[in-house]
């Protein structure tokens, strides 16, 4: 290789060689960046796969938000009505349906809030039952909401009906008034005999009435009847409602 000069000291090295050279002088940090890439991106994947979905379902047996009412004892202005003669439709007992699937939903216990407070004037009085929102309502002769409580409505499907016992919507009026003693003469099936305090019927078979602790709830389970706590079907029976009242029923 003569007539030729070797410059060995000023030779480049590739770029591959740098990197290499920089692995080498630092063994330990490329290590240790290597691990918390892999552990950030196990931790990620692990946490995603393990958060939980929530899943809230709420039973509850009965309101707790029962109002407690002052009343005089007005049986003797009960005009002698016997409701154990009454053919009274699609009433129902303490358990009726309790082995259906009934979706219930946790709501504000202040039943008032529910509904509007107050509402257009019509020219008298009237009870308003919603049983999407399982509350009924009592309205002065002034549209103002007076009183609310919790109402169970007729089910879509009874079991032993072997038909729907929705309860009918529309306007209707009470045309009989009953006792703390009225019973069913149909339900429980066959014999009747399910009790129905302060019956209040509005439509055909159907009434409002009080109904023993349990069976009024979130939800419409009834055959038919719009269940309410027995100081509420009280309240209304001595202290609101008169024959030809109204009664709305709100369709759900």
């Amino acid at each position: 290789m003569s007539g030729q000069t070797q410059h060995r000291g000023s030779v480049r090295q590739p770029s591959f060689y740098v990197k290499q050279a920089t692995h080498q002088r630092h063994p330990h940090l490329f290590i240790t960046l290597l691990f918390v890439f892999l552990f950030g991106s196990f931790f990620c994947l692990h946490a995603h796969a393990e958060t939980p979905t929530l899943s809230l379902k709420i039973t509850p047996i009965e309101s707790q938000a029962h109002v407690k009412y002052a009343y005089a004892d007005n049986d003797s202005d009960d005009d002698g009505d016997e409701e154990e003669d009454y053919n009274d439709g699609p009433s129902e007992d303490a358990n009726a349906q309790a082995g259906d699937n009934v979706t219930i939903t946790k709501k504000s216990t202040d039943y008032a809030d529910r509904l509007p407070s107050s509402v257009p004037a019509i020219g008298e009085k009237f009870v308003l039952i919603d049983p999407r929102h399982h509350v009924w309502g009592a309205y002065d002769t002034n549209g103002v909401l007076i009183k609310a409580g919790l109402a169970t409505a007729g089910n879509s499907w009874c079991r032993d009906l072997r038909q729907p016992c929705k309860t009918k919507a529309g306007e209707f009026r009470i045309k009989s008034l009953g006792s703390a003693g009225c019973v069913s003469s149909i339900f429980p099936l066959p014999r009747g005999g399910a009790p129905m305090p302060y019956c209040m019927f509005f439509h055909g078979g159907q009434a409002l009435h009080g109904s023993p602790s349990g069976a009024v709830i979130e939800g419409n389970v009834s055959h038919g009847c719009v269940r309410l706590h027995i100081e509420d079907a009280r309240w209304l029976r001595y202290n609101f409602v008169t024959i030809g009242t109204k009664v709305i029923i709100k369709p759900y």
